[in-house]
């Protein structure tokens, strides 16, 4: 840590971390839908992450999952594919299971010193223009 952190005590949240891993039937519907595109590297190291809940009380990861599935589903369509009339139709638990492996981790520890953006809070913004002035912000 930088010098003028001395001090920082870094934030343990009091949520479960979910890592979505994309399978090969997400890839397949991919190429489906955009067959003329080149395709994700399934061999990427870059994925989504969700926050969830955490009681701390017994942790019941799959409970926890399954309580927001489906809107993690939707989210990764509609990160390939903003019309939803091309999504698959009847997704339920089972194909995201198919679909989707899931890392999970009970720990998180926030190490940044920088104020967390809500970005729900903008309308139609430029996410990397607003990364860049944060960043010539520091």
């Amino acid at each position: 840590m930088e010098e003028e952190d001395e001090g920082y005590i870094p934030m343990m949240l009091n949520r479960v971390l979910v890592l979505i891993i994309p399978k090969q039937p997400f890839y397949d519907w991919e190429r489906q839908v955009f067959p003329e595109l080149n395709p994700m590297n399934p061999n990427r190291n870059d994925y989504d992450s969700f926050l969830l809940n955490n009681t701390y009380k017994q942790l019941d990861l799959k409970k926890l999952l399954k309580e927001e599935w489906a809107w993690i589903f939707e989210n990764q369509l509609h990160g390939i594919c903003t019309d939803e009339d091309r999504w698959p139709k009847k997704r339920t638990w089972k194909m995201f299971t198919e679909w989707f492996d899931v890392k999970y981790s009970s720990i998180i520890t926030d190490l940044g010193t920088e104020n967390l953006v809500d970005f729900s809070e903008f309308d139609d913004i430029d996410i990397d223009a607003l990364i860049e002035v944060l960043s010539k912000n520091k």
